[in-house]
């Protein structure tokens, strides 16, 4: 009899167990359905916004953008900063954070882009306007996506333009994310000279957040000048709206402090026929 009651008690273990087994590779099985839908979802949703944005580049082509550097090869008067980032490049792409400085129009998001693409497919590069934009849903989306690899390159970028105006308490949460970049993850900070004197919203310690971050600063000297005035220059003879002296191209990048992209737009509207 105990023997009989013995294998009873054995066979409904064994079977609760099979039971309790089923149930987990069935749970298993839904979470795997739904998170596969969410990354699907989540693609989705971006390749939508990437083809809304191609779709705007494609209709309103400005010259700034028909002309931005693609590489860095062809970053115009800035050899010290190309020639530091491509050092750091040589010896590996991810798990850093660059800090870019310089003045308005002088390549900092171009320059950010080009190491973005470096390592991520464009898809896989996420790109905000302002450090004020740069919120608290942001932070947790990067928290809980960066640690997986991406498709194409297998790298994930992350540019933050602006980055003057982040918040402190995303600063703190910051901080702690730079502390653990994965190799496949970059994060670049792109801000403005006077933006970087006034570091950040209620005078912050910048300290923290720089010293987690490779600094590149770009040139803004008078030799730059006399570049970005040639560079312009010769896009203007390209295109057909070239009729003043070189030396008229160099009085132009004084008047617009040396920014390309409104420099451009004052030869696209024939301002040096």
């Amino acid at each position: 009899m105990d023997a009989i009651k013995t294998d009873i008690s054995h066979a409904y273990k064994t079977q609760k167990m099979r039971i309790i087994l089923k149930e987990t590779r069935f749970f298993l099985a839904i979470m795997i359905i739904l998170f596969t839908m969410y990354i699907v979802f989540k693609m989705h949703q971006k390749t939508i916004l990437k083809g809304k944005i191609m779709v705007l580049q494609n209709t309103t082509t400005s010259l700034f953008e028909k002309y931005r550097p693609r590489n860095l090869r062809g970053i115009v008067g800035q050899t010290a900063a190309v020639d530091k980032v491509s050092t750091i490049l040589e010896k590996g792409w991810g798990g850093r954070a660059f800090w870019i400085s310089g003045a308005s129009g002088i390549g900092k998001t171009s320059l950010a882009r080009i190491i973005a693409e470096e390592g991520a497919t464009d898809w896989f590069v996420e790109e905000y306007d302002s450090g004020g934009d740069f919120d608290a849903a942001a932070v947790e989306d990067i928290s809980k996506g960066m640690y997986y690899t991406a498709a194409g390159k297998g790298g994930r970028a992350y540019i933050i333009n602006e980055a003057h105006g982040l918040r402190q308490w995303i600063i703190q949460r910051l901080l702690g994310l730079l502390e653990r970049i994965p190799r496949h993850v970059v994060f670049i900070f792109t801000t403005t000279k006077a933006g970087e004197k006034g570091l950040f919203d209620g005078q912050i310690d910048a300290g923290p957040l720089l010293s987690r971050c490779i600094c590149i600063e770009l040139d803004d000297s008078q030799e730059f000048t006399k570049r970005i005035a040639s560079h312009c220059r010769k896009i203007a003879k390209k295109e057909q709206l070239d009729g003043r002296a070189p030396a008229e191209y160099v009085e132009l990048a004084n008047r617009y402090k040396n920014n390309c992209r409104a420099m451009l737009q004052a030869i696209e509207t024939g301002e040096m026929l």
